[in-house]
């Protein structure tokens, strides 16, 4: 087991990755591509970068390459290909495309379950008479699958 750290230790540290989480924020880089730069968990980025942690000295040497050295190069420089660099994924290149729900699965609607999409419906009318027949079908499938869903 190391040594204790001192005082001054440990908040270089943190300094170091609340410079990190910024750097984060500024580039919309995501947590994962970072976590995979450093060889850890998104999780153990997270609570390095929270501060619930204290980083190792590797890591913040790892942070400060990645922060200063990799990703300052942008895809303009002449030297971008020479040095065989390849930009982190941006946040929202990450987030999984929005799955549309399936009609076909549901189940099917219980009694009161129908009762209450009636009244929902007789009540929409009365307060939109001047809609057309699709809008009212619009209103009540949507109402039908948000209850099955």
């Amino acid at each position: 087991m190391g040594r204790a750290l001192t005082t001054k230790e440990r908040a270089a540290r943190q300094r170091i990755m609340m410079a990190l989480r910024k750097w984060m924020e500024m580039n919309d880089i995501s947590r994962q591509a970072v976590a995979d730069e450093l060889g850890i968990t998104r999780g153990h980025l997270s609570t390095l970068i929270n501060a619930n942690r204290s980083a190792t000295e590797e890591h913040c040497e790892k942070v400060m390459i990645l922060m200063d050295a990799k990703f300052a190069v942008s895809k303009k420089d002449p030297l971008y290909k020479e040095l065989g660099v390849k930009p982190l994924v941006k946040r929202k290149e990450m987030r999984p495309e929005p799955k549309k729900k399936k009609t076909k699965k549901l189940r099917p609607l219980s009694k009161f379950e129908c009762e209450f999409v009636a009244d929902v419906a007789k009540a929409w009318v009365k307060a939109n008479k001047n809609s057309s027949q699709s809008e009212f079908v619009e209103v009540v499938r949507a109402l039908s699958i948000g209850i099955r869903s």
